[in-house]
């Protein structure tokens, strides 16, 4: 079988990232273990990561008199609407996509530094061989949850154990450090 260039280019990121993190899925016996508190680990820790850096990047007081602006905005924008002022109505909302257009460019400065980073992450998972030979055996799930998620269902894999817990701990996360942007 040939690589691809993408292949090749990324040999030696699947190569750091087997020799650092490709040790949170052999931990133990147990390989559904192993694979479970791989992802937990990966995503607790990618989380981590994600949030320290929209920390330092977004600044909070500036990001909450945005939002202020924007709660005060719309209420403006009722009142306007209640009264039938269209020539207010449209200055508030010029006001709106003003403040929405600095709250979006805040909020994305951070994925410009970690997009890639979770390209690598996510390409590695998705060909690390523990997990696709577990995601292999279990049918394409590798967790099965005692509840169903709605468009989900009972049965998870691999990206979707990835979210559940990165939603998880990044809710932890930030309450434990006390982070609000």
């Amino acid at each position: 079988m040939s690589e691809s260039i993408v292949d090749i280019a990324m040999a030696p990121f699947y190569l750091i990232l087997d020799s650092t993190l490709g040790v949170l899925f052999r931990l133990s016996g147990s390989e559904v273990f192993n694979v479970l508190f791989g992802v937990f680990a990966i995503s607790t820790l990618l989380s981590g990561v994600i949030l320290y850096i929209t920390a330092r990047i977004i600044d909070p007081k500036e990001m909450k008199s945005l939002k202020e602006r924007m709660a005060k905005s719309q209420e403006r924008m009722k009142e306007a609407q209640t009264k039938g002022d269209t020539k207010e109505l449209n200055k508030i909302q010029k006001e709106l996509l003003q403040v929405q257009s600095s709250m979006m460019s805040m909020s994305m400065k951070p994925m410009l530094y970690t997009m890639l980073p979770i390209i690598v992450l996510f390409t590695w998972l998705g060909r690390y061989p523990v997990l696709v030979e577990a995601v292999t055996k279990g049918g394409g799930h590798i967790v099965k949850l005692p509840f169903a998620l709605p468009a989900f269902g009972t049965q998870l894999g691999w990206i979707g154990w990835y979210v559940l817990c990165s939603f998880a701990t990044s809710t932890l996360i930030k309450k434990v450090f006390n982070i609000e942007y």
